[in-house]
């Protein structure tokens, strides 16, 4: 999908975004007007580039290849990445003067140090002749932080009059404002729950990519054995910083599956849905109150949405097409505005670093 805009921009930045449910590469090029960071923005052109069964399985396993394929296989998807930027650009209104470059996540062990997002920033300026910032997360690290989440700040400048915002991803994450007494603003997010990067790993036992609008876990059956397991795993909550990766994925929520799977002798489409109603519980109790903003992926699963309203009292918005397909985007690309301006692109209120940063490493063409 594209929508394009003829009008002239003050700054034109490409935000590119490949999520841990590896279903596609969005590019969004957005235009930023005013002074960073209290801006105006405009979607002026975006597009998902699907990954091909063959790539969607090189990402998923990338966290288990030596380090030597594992270079070979960022140098390959860098290579992509900048071809599919340059067929991108070739339509779009205006060229963008900086690249927002998220990456894809390898490993996420903040407890342990580190992050690892693959994809070459330097390739990326090189081949686009386009000035390329990534690696967003790793400062916030070395700085005590969890590198994430990192959309909230796009979010409190971006979208002023929502009380908090839901992402419904590989993960769902969730952040809030919170009015302090002396009335000042904090913001608070952390990760609910993995999402896609289970439901859709599910679907793939049974041909498919993803569950249609919940279809699946509307026709199953939930195993009440299960929810509750699943429900007791120990999540982060608001109180708390903290993200989740897909290590912490395969150590402690599919041996959950694989043990009520094999006990009680259960269909993938019962696991399906008993885990889509354990996303919407979790994804309800992390929204009490108030007007909260959805995007992400999960937003087309009709089933998990009119759950998620069963289990919260929050009055809950889905934004257009276009800006919830590529709100990640271009947020990164926001992101990569404020490092161009020198501006801090944390919050340590959320990602819990020891101070705030202008984080990026800054590739020029």
């Amino acid at each position: 999908m594209k929508f394009n805009t003829g009008s002239k921009s003050k700054k034109v930045i490409l935000g590119v975004m490949s999520g841990t449910s590896c279903d596609g590469l969005d590019l969004a090029l957005c235009r930023f007007d005013g002074e960073f960071p209290k801006v105006d923005f405009e979607i002026l052109s975006a597009h998902c580039f699907e990954y091909s069964a063959e790539w969607r399985e090189k990402l998923q396993n990338a966290m288990h290849l030596s380090a030597l394929d594992l270079a070979i296989l960022e140098d390959q998807w860098s290579r992509k990445v900048a071809n599919e930027i340059l067929t991108f650009i070739e339509d779009a209104p205006e060229k963008p003067e900086l690249i927002g470059f998220h990456g894809h996540t390898v490993f996420h062990q903040p407890h342990n140090g580190f992050t690892v997002q693959m994809g070459s920033g330097a390739t990326l300026s090189r081949l686009t002749r386009i000035d390329t910032i990534c690696n967003f997360r790793q400062q916030d690290v070395v700085l005590g932080g969890q590198g994430a989440p990192l959309v909230p700040i796009g979010e409190q400048w971006l979208f002023p009059t929502y009380a908090g915002f839901m992402n419904l991803g590989g993960f769902s994450n969730v952040t809030r404002r919170i009015q302090q007494v002396d009335g000042s603003e904090t913001m608070i997010a952390y990760d609910v729950c993995a999402l896609n990067i289970v439901l859709n790993k599910l679907c793939g036992e049974l041909g498919l990519a993803f569950d249609a609008e919940g279809k699946i876990a509307a026709n199953g059956s939930i195993s009440s054995a299960l929810l509750e397991a699943l429900n007791m795993i120990n999540y982060f909550r608001k109180d708390q910083k903290g993200s989740l990766g897909l290590e912490w994925v395969e150590k402690d929520v599919l041996p959950v599956i694989q043990q009520h799977r094999e006990s009680k002798n259960l269909s993938t489409e019962t696991i399906i849905a008993t885990f889509s109603e354990h996303c919407a519980m979790q994804c309800g109790k992390a929204m009490p109150d108030g007007r909260y903003l959805l995007s992400g992926g999960g937003t087309h699963n009709i089933t998990l949405i009119d759950r998620i309203r069963a289990h919260t009292n929050a009055q809950i918005e889905v934004p257009n097409k276009l800006l919830n397909d590529f709100k990640e985007a271009v947020i990164f690309a926001y992101l990569a505005g404020l490092r161009a301006a020198d501006l801090p692109n944390t919050i340590t209120s959320v990602t819990g670093a020891s101070k705030s940063g202008s984080n990026g490493a800054y590739y020029k063409a």
